[in-house]
């Protein structure tokens, strides 16, 4: 991965992060490259669970601006929910922010209901200085 588009990933992507997240078999990075760069990518998670079988959660879906409304993303999600299916999932959830209209618009089209929660956000530690 070392030409990315812009606007793919919210943050820099370090080696050594990139390198921790596909050595875990509970993570999929799926990515979408056209002309040798990344031009889209979503992250997906199995999530285990002691009363109920896995879920899979499908977050950070990213498209190039320039690449956008091209069928990117609808493949990105096809390739993250054949993963799940493989992980034995049943059942996959999004989230994206109240305010996104282009995602809520995306995943409506897509078929996907959409759901309230109250998600809170905090830190454990400062973030580190990227290696």
């Amino acid at each position: 991965m070392e030409k990315i588009a812009e606007e793919v990933f919210d943050h820099r992507v370090t080696r050594s992060r990139l390198q921790a997240f596909l050595a875990d078999p509970t993570r999929a990075l799926v990515i979408a490259a056209k002309n040798g760069a990344v031009v889209g990518q979503l992250r997906a998670h199995l999530i285990l669970h002691p009363d109920q079988g896995p879920e899979c959660l499908i977050e950070n879906l990213g498209v190039s601006p320039a690449q956008q409304r091209q069928g990117i993303a609808s493949r990105l999600v096809a390739e993250a929910l054949a993963i799940a299916g493989e992980w034995g999932c049943e059942g996959v959830y999004v989230m994206t922010e109240p305010d996104n209209a282009p995602a809520r618009g995306f995943y409506a089209a897509q078929g996907w209901s959409d759901s309230t929660v109250t998600l809170y956000d905090g830190r454990l530690m400062p973030p580190k200085t990227p290696s």
